[in-house]
């Protein structure tokens, strides 16, 4: 197939995009002066040896 075909059957191609869903907010939260205040969370991939 040539790249003239490839260009062809791509820009014959119906685009799409799926909808985002809402994602619920995580919220951190500790404690300073006894009560609750927010903070940051970070969640993070760590790197891992198999």
């Amino acid at each position: 197939m040539t790249t003239s075909e490839l260009y062809e059957v791509a820009s014959s191609l119906e685009m799409f995009v799926d909808e985002v869903p809402d994602m619920p907010k995580l919220r951190g939260y500790v404690y300073h002066d006894k009560k609750l205040k927010l903070a940051e969370l970070r969640i993070g991939i760590f790197k891992t040896k198999w």
